[in-house]
C-alpha cells in the first residue's frame, strides 16, 4: 500500500463506486425476476401435484369412488419422477368393498430430456403393494373391490365422445409425428389379484417379484429382460428372458417354471371338477429360443418341455382313473407353429419316464405298469383350425409289469418294449395307425368271452405295418399284424364259467407260434365281440392241444410242426358263438389221442391216430353255438402219406391196429348239431387208400391187409343211413387165429322139435311183423367188390387137433343193395376156393321189400369133410377124418315166402369117436360100430347122396336165415350117421323101430337093432319067417360090398321048456344049449354064403355061443352090421 500512488488510488475508489452502482441497478431489475422466476419454480413443482390430486379426487367423486391417500400422490417435474402411496378404493354403493383395492406404492421416473427426440422414456416403474379384487356378476359384468366396471367405461364413453372429433383430427398428425415409447425399468413387488367369476371361482394371482427392463419402440429389435416370481392359486410360477414387444417380428427367449400344480388348487378356481381322489402334483418347466411372432399372426418357436410327476391319484366317474406313483416327461426338443388361423403345429422328441402308472377307463379297461419308459421320435402334432387334430411320432416304449384289464382283456406282461416306426393318433376317435415291432416277456392274457380264452406265451415278438387300434366306445385292433410266439399255451372253455368250479376247457400248448395275418381284426360291437385273422401263413412248432370230449375222457392233439397256409378266421362272440374258418394245414407229423382221465374198469380203451405228411385243405369250418345248442360244419381234402390207428388192450380187448398208406378223404359235407333233447349229424364223403393194414394183439390174433382201397360218395347220417356209390378193394389178405383162450363159440343150430307146430294166432296191424325190422339202418351199395382177390387164412386153435382153413376169393361183387329203394334189385357174384374147394355163389333180388323178392344159387365142390369136422363134431357126435362133400345151394322168395333146398354128395366119408367120449359111444348109440355105418351109408361107388327141403317165411320176425342155412348143413351130416337106414333100399322089416326108428336115433332116445333070426324051440332048423329076413340081409351085403355081418347063436328059456326051469340048468343041460346055439349059426351062415352068395369072410360069428335060461326073447340068432 506504502508503494501505491496517488493516482493509483482514486483510480481504485472510482471502480468501487460503479460496481456498487451495477448491484443496484441488478438488485431492482432482477428481484422481480426472481420472485417470478421463483413463483413459477413453486408453482411448477406444487402445481402439477396439487392439480392432479385435486383432478384425481374429483374424478373418483365423480365415479362413486371413495379414495384415501391420494394426498400421497407428490409431482417432482425436475427430477421427472412421480410418486404415490400407499392408496386405497372403494366404492360407495351397496356392492363397496370394505378393505377396497390398494397400491402400497406407486413411483415412476420420466426422462424428459427424450421428449426433445420424440420419445416417451419411461426411465424406471415401481410398484409395490397391489391388492385387486376383480367379481364377475351372475350377468358377467364386472366390479373391482366393489367399483363396478360399468362406471368407468360410461364416463370414459362420454368423454371419447366429446374428444371424438379432435381425435380424428390429430390422427393424422399424430401418425405423422413417430414418437417412440420406451420403459426402462419397471418393477412389481408383492402385489395381488384376486380374481372371483360368477359361480364363485376364485382365481389368485400374487406377485412377489416382476422387472421388465428395456422396451422402447427406438430400439425394438433390441431384447428386453423380464423376470417373473409369482403364484396362481398357490401354483408357484416364475419366468425370465428376453423379448422384442415391439418389434414388428416379436422375438422372445424364455424359460418357466411351473410348480405345485395340483387339482384342487385348480379347481379354486374352476370349482369342483368331480374327481375324487384328487391327489398328486405336477411340475412344468418350459423353455423357449428364438420363438417370433409375425405381424399376420403367425408363430415360430423351439420349445424345450419337462413335466415333474408326483404322486398322481385322480379319478372322475365319467372319465376312469389314473395313477402314476411318479416319474417325468421331457420334451428336449419341440417345434411350435402357428399360422395366424388358429391352427398349431408340433414337432419333435420326447421321452417319459414313469412309474406306478395305471390308468382306468370308464368301459373298465384297465392298462398299469409298474415302471413305463418311452424314447419318441418325430413327434408331430397338428390342431387345424377345422379338421381332426393328428399325431404322429416314432415311439420307442418300455413297460415292466404290464398289467391289463377289462371287458376286451385281462393279464399281465412280465416286460414289454415297443418299437415304432410310424404312429398316428386320432382323438377325435381314440385311434392310432401303428407300424413297428412289439416284443413281450411272459405273457398271461385273458379275454373275458362268453367262454373265457387264456393265452400265456413266454415270449411274444410282433410286427404291425399300418394297423389300427382303436380305444374309444369300442375297442379296435385291424391291420396287418406279423407275430412269433414261445411256449405258447392257450386255454378255451367248454362252458360258460359256473364258479366255483372251473370249466372243463380246451388247451393249446406250442414251443413256438410264427404268423403273418395281413387281414387281423379284433373289433368291439354292439351284438358282441369280433375276431377276423387272414393272412399267408401261420405256424406252430410242438403244437399240443387237448380237450376234455366226455366226462373222464380227453382228446389229446399234437404236431411236432402244424402249418396253416391261408388262414382264414372269423370269430363272433355275442348271443351267438360262431366261427367260420378255412385254411390249408399240414403237418409232417400228426398225432390225436383219445385218453382216459380216471376210466372206471369198464370204460372203452384209449384211442390213437398218428397221420404222417399230413393235408387238410379246409374249404369251410362253420362252428355256431346259440345256448345249449351246437352246430359244426366241415368241408375240404385231407390227405396223408400213412395214418396210423391204434387201440389200446383194456382186460376184455386186445390191442388192436390199422395203418394206412396214402390216405385221401375228401370231406364234401360233414355236419353235427346238438341239442339237449336231440343229435344230429350228416356226413358225405370220398376215401382213397393205397394199402390198408389191420393188426389185432400184434397179429397174434388177426391181420390183414387190403391194398387200393376206393370209397366213392359215403353218405351217412344219423337217421340212420349208411350209403355210397361205390366201395373197391384191390386185393385183400387176410389172417385169423382163435387161441383156446378167446374162442367164441359157434353158432348153436336149431333144436328140431317134432311137436306140429301151433297154428299162427292172428295178429293185428301193430303187432304184424316188420320188414326191414324197426331199428336197421337205411343201406344203399350201389356196387361193392374185390378186383384182384382175396386171401383168408384161419388159424384155429381152439378146436383138436388145430385147424388151418385158407378162403380164396377170386371174384367178389355186389350191386344195388338199396334199402332207401327197396324196390331195385340186388346183384351179388361169388367165385372162391375153400381149401381148394370152388365156392360160387349167384344171387339177385329186392331183398328189402316188405315182402322180399330173391333167387340165390350157391355150389360147393369137393370140400374136404376133415375141415368142417370141428365144428359139426358138437351137432353130430363125432368126428369126419376123410371124404369130401359137394353141394348144391338153392333158395328162392316170392312175396317173402322162402323155398329152397340142399343137395349134398358125400364121398369116401370116414368117421372117428370124439376123443374122451368112450370107446365104441357112436356104435352105442346108433347101435352099429362106425365101420358098419360107413359101409352102409356109401353107395357101390363109395358116395352117400342127401337132399334136404327147406322153407320159412322172411317176414317172420323169428326167421333168421342163417340159422336155416347153418342147421341146413348140420342136417345133412346127422342124417349121415343117424338115420342110415333110410339111405338103403333095404328093407324096413330090418328096423326094429320102423320109420320112427330114424327119429328116435336123432332124439338119442333109442339105438338102432336088426331084427334077428328066429328059431324053433329046441332046434337048429331055420323057422319058418326067417328066409325073407335072410333074403333081405342079403341084399344089403350085395348094395355095400364093403359092409360086414356079425351073428351069434343064442339060446334062450324056451330051450328048456313051456315052463321056466326050477333050478339053474345041471352041465349036461348048458353044453346040450351050447351046440344047439352053435348049429342055429351055422345054420344062417350056410344060407347067407351057400344060398345068398356071400363071401364067408364077410360074415363074422361070435366066439361063443349065448346061452341064458332066464333069456325069454326066444331061440335066435343075433345079427348086426
Amino acid at each position: 500500500m506504502r508503494g501505491v500512488s496517488e493516482p493509483s488510488i482514486h483510480t481504485q475508489g472510482s471502480d468501487q463506486r460503479g460496481k456498487t452502482r451495477a448491484r443496484r441497478r441488478w438488485l431492482r431489475f432482477g428481484a422481480p425476476v426472481v420472485l417470478v422466476a421463483g413463483a413459477l419454480a413453486l408453482l411448477v413443482h406444487f402445481g402439477p401435484q396439487l392439480l392432479a390430486r385435486h383432478l384425481v379426487g374429483t374424478y373418483f367423486r365423480g365415479l362413486n369412488i371413495d379414495t384415501s391417500g391420494v394426498d400421497t400422490l407428490t409431482i417432482n417435474p425436475w427430477a421427472g419422477r412421480v410418486a404415490v402411496g400407499p392408496v386405497a378404493f372403494r366404492g360407495t354403493g351397496s356392492e363397496a368393498d370394505a378393505e377396497g383395492a390398494q397400491i402400497g406404492r406407486l413411483g415412476l421416473k420420466i426422462d424428459y430430456t427424450a421428449l426433445f427426440r420424440k420419445r416417451a422414456s419411461v426411465a424406471s416403474v415401481v410398484v409395490e403393494g397391489i391388492r385387486l379384487d376383480v367379481h364377475q356378476a351372475a350377468d358377467g359384468e364386472l366390479s373391482f373391490n366393489g367399483i363396478p366396471l360399468r362406471q368407468i367405461l360410461a364416463e370414459q364413453a362420454e368423454a371419447d365422445a366429446k374428444d371424438e372429433a379432435k381425435e380424428a383430427a390429430a390422427e393424422v398428425e399424430r401418425a405423422a409425428s413417430a414418437w417412440g415409447v420406451g420403459l426402462d425399468d419397471l418393477e412389481l413387488r408383492d402385489s395381488r389379484l384376486v380374481f372371483t367369476d360368477h359361480k364363485g371361482g376364485r382365481a389368485t394371482i400374487d406377485v412377489a417379484e416382476l422387472d421388465l427392463e428395456g422396451f422402447r419402440t427406438w430400439t425394438a429389435e433390441d431384447p428386453g429382460s423380464f423376470r417373473l416370481q409369482g403364484s396362481l392359486n398357490g401354483i408357484g410360477i416364475t419366468a425370465e428372458g428376453t423379448a422384442t414387444p415391439l418389434s414388428s417380428n416379436i422375438r422372445i427367449d424364455s424359460k418357466v417354471d411351473v410348480s405345485g400344480i395340483t387339482i384342487s388348487r385348480i379347481e379354486a378356481y374352476t370349482g369342483p371338477l368331480g374327481f375324487s381322489p384328487s391327489d398328486g402334483t405336477l411340475d412344468l418347466s418350459l423353455t423357449s429360443k428364438g420363438a417370433a411372432v409375425f405381424p399376420d399372426a403367425r408363430v415360430d418357436a423351439d420349445l424345450e418341455a419337462r413335466i415333474a410327476i408326483q404322486g398322481l391319484d385322480a379319478a372322475r366317474s365319467d372319465i376312469g382313473a389314473f395313477k402314476i406313483a411318479g416319474g417325468t416327461i421331457a420334451l428336449p426338443a419341440l417345434a411350435f407353429t402357428y399360422d395366424g388361423t388358429r391352427s398349431i403345429g408340433l414337432a419333435g422328441t420326447a421321452d417319459a419316464a414313469l412309474d406306478g402308472v395305471d390308468v382306468r377307463v370308464t368301459q373298465g379297461t384297465r392298462v398299469a405298469a409298474a415302471a413305463l419308459r418311452a424314447d419318441i421320435e418325430d413327434l408331430r402334432v397338428a390342431l387345424p383350425k377345422t379338421g381332426a387334430v393328428t399325431l404322429t411320432a416314432r415311439p420307442t416304449l418300455a413297460l415292466d409289469e404290464l398289467a391289463l384289464g377289462g371287458p376286451s382283456i385281462e393279464g399281465t406282461v412280465a416286460t414289454t418294449k415297443i418299437a415304432l416306426s410310424a404312429f398316428s393318433f386320432d382323438p377325435a376317435q381314440v385311434a392310432m395307425v401303428v407300424t413297428g415291432t412289439t416284443a413281450m416277456n411272459a405273457v398271461d392274457l385273458v379275454l373275458p368271452l362268453r367262454k373265457p380264452i387264456r393265452i400265456a406265451m413266454a415270449s411274444l415278438n410282433a410286427n404291425a405295418d399300418g394297423t389300427e387300434l382303436g380305444f374309444g366306445e369300442r375297442t379296435l385292433l385291424r391291420g396287418p399284424v406279423a407275430a412269433v410266439a414261445d411256449g405258447v399255451a392257450v386255454s378255451v372253455a367248454m362252458k360258460e364259467p359256473t364258479p366255483p368250479q372251473p370249466p372243463p376247457a380246451l388247451r393249446v400248448t406250442a414251443a413256438r407260434l410264427s404268423a403273418e395275418m395281413p387281414g387281423f381284426a379284433y373289433e368291439e360291437q354292439a351284438e358282441g365281440n369280433q375276431v377276423k385273422l387272414a393272412g399267408p401263413m401261420a405256424a406252430f412248432e410242438d403244437f399240443v392241444m387237448t380237450t376234455p370230449v366226455a366226462p373222464g375222457f380227453s382228446l389229446d392233439v399234437r404236431a411236432g410242426r402244424l402249418n396253416f397256409k391261408e388262414p382264414k378266421f372269423d370269430l363272433h362272440d355275442g348271443a351267438t358263438l360262431s366261427l367260420v374258418a378255412r385254411a390249408d394245414v399240414s403237418a409232417p407229423d400228426f398225432s390225436v389221442a383219445y385218453r382216459q382221465d380216471a376210466a372206471p374198469a369198464d370204460a372203452p380203451a384209449a384211442l390213437g391216430t398218428r397221420l404222417s405228411t399230413f393235408a387238410f385243405a379246409i374249404r369251410e369250418l362253420n362252428y355256431a353255438e346259440n345256448g345249449s345248442a351246437m352246430t359244426l360244419k366241415l368241408e375240404g381234402p385231407l390227405k396223408a402219406d400213412r395214418l396210423d390207428v391204434a387201440l389200446a388192450a383194456t382186460a376184455d380187448q386186445p390191442e388192436a391196429t390199422v395203418a394206412v398208406t396214402k390216405l385221401d378223404l375228401d370231406l364234401a359235407d360233414v355236419g353235427y348239431h346238438e341239442e339237449p333233447a336231440t343229435i344230429d349229424w350228416h356226413s358225405k364223403l370220398d376215401l382213397a387208400m393205397r394199402a390198408l393194414d389191420l393188426s389185432l394183439d400184434k397179429g397174434r390174433r388177426a391181420s390183414a391187409r387190403v391194398s387200393d382201397v376206393r370209397l366213392d360218395e359215403l353218405d351217412a347220417n344219423a337217421k340212420p343211413q349208411i350209403a355210397f356209390e361205390r366201395l373197391r378193394l384191390g386185393k385183400l389178405d387176410a389172417n385169423l387165429i382163435r387161441s383156446k383162450a378167446t374162442a367164441a363159440a359157434a353158432p348153436a343150430p336149431a333144436k328140431e322139435s317134432k311137436q306140429q307146430p301151433e297154428k299162427p294166432k292172428a295178429k293185428d296191424a301193430k303187432s304184424a311183423p316188420r320188414w326191414p325190422p324197426a331199428g336197421m339202418p337205411a343201406i344203399r351199395i350201389g356196387q361193392l367188390a374185390i378186383l384182384d382177390g382175396a386171401k383168408l387164412t384161419v388159424s384155429d386153435e381152439a378146436v383138436q387137433p388145430p385147424r388151418k382153413s385158407t378162403l380164396e376169393i377170386r371174384k367178389f361183387a355186389l350191386a344195388d343193395l338199396d334199402s332207401i329203394h327197396p324196390q331195385r334189385v340186388s346183384d351179388l357174384r361169388l367165385d372162391a376156393r375153400l381149401d381148394g374147394a370152388p365156392i360160387t355163389v349167384d344171387g339177385f333180388g329186392a331183398i328189402f321189400k316188405p315182402k322180399p323178392d330173391f333167387g340165390l344159387t350157391a355150389r360147393v365142390n369137393r370140400l374136404a369133410l376133415a375141415a368142417v369136422s370141428p365144428y359139426v363134431r358138437p351137432e353130430i357126435g363125432l368126428d369126419l377124418v376123410g371124404g369130401t362133400i359137394d353141394v348144391d345151394a338153392r333158395a328162392g322168395a316170392k312175396t317173402a315166402r322162402l323155398e329152397g333146398e340142399l343137395k349134398a354128395t358125400v364121398k369116401d366119408a370116414a368117421f372117428a369117436d370124439r376123443p374122451g367120449a368112450g370107446e365104441d359111444a357112436i356104435s352105442r348109440s346108433i347101435g352099429l360100430p362106425l365101420n358098419a355105418i360107413v359101409d352102409l351109408l356109401e353107395d357101390p361107388d363109395g358116395t352117400i347122396d342127401v337132399v334136404i327141403p327147406f322153407e320159412g317165411d322172411l317176414a317172420s320176425p323169428d326167421f333168421d336165415l342163417s340159422q336155416v342155412m347153418w342147421t341146413g348143413f348140420v342136417r345133412v351130416l346127422r342124417a349121415l350117421v343117424t338115420a342110415p337106414f333110410k339111405l338103403v333100399s333095404a328093407s324096413v322089416s330090418l328096423l326094429s323101430g320102423s320109420d320112427q326108428s330114424g327119429g328116435a336115433a336123432e332124439s338119442g332116445k333109442a339105438a338102432f337093432t336088426i331084427e334077428p333070426i328066429p328059431f324053433p324051440a329046441g332046434s337048429a332048423a331055420l323057422d319058418a319067417g326067417a328066409p325073407p329076413r335072410i333074403k333081405s340081409l342079403v341084399q344089403v351085403l350085395k348094395d355095400r360090398p364093403r359092409l360086414h355081418l356079425k351073428i351069434c347063436g343064442i339060446a334062450a328059456q324056451a330051450d328048456l321048456g313051456a315052463k321056466p326051469a326050477p333050478q339053474a340048468p345041471t352041465p349036461e343041460q348048458t353044453a346040450a344049449l351050447t351046440r344047439l346055439a352053435a348049429g342055429r349059426m351055422d345054420a344062417v351062415a350056410r344060407e347067407l354064403t351057400a344060398a345068398g352068395g356071400i363071401a364067408s369072410e364077410r360074415i363074422e360069428r361070435c366066439p361063443a355061443p349065448v346061452v341064458d335060461p332066464s333069456d325069454t326073447g326066444g331061440p335066435r340068432v343075433a345079427v348086426r352090421f
